[in-house]
């Protein structure tokens, strides 16, 4: 797998031998606030609203003891 986030909060994401993929997302990790676009393999997904639940930052950071590393959001997508 090879991804990156691009400027205009489009996340570009390419796969080989994934059936499904799971995204750990917050605000902080894009330039502009808003939607966020994905796409897997070039094709476009539906955009998402990254959400701030404070109890998924809280699990995540604890789990992974380090903040820098916790998210608040995540999603899942079924690679065709």
């Amino acid at each position: 797998m090879d991804a990156r986030i691009l400027p205009d909060n489009r996340i570009d994401i390419k796969t080989r031998n994934v059936k499904k993929l799971r995204l750990l997302l917050r605000p902080e990790l894009f330039s502009a606030a808003g939607t966020v676009r994905v796409r897997l393999n070039g094709k476009e997904q539906p955009p998402l609203e990254i959400k701030r639940d404070c109890q998924l930052f809280a699990h995540s950071a604890a789990l992974f003891a380090d903040p820098f590393l916790a998210y608040t959001d995540a999603t899942s997508f079924e690679v065709p």
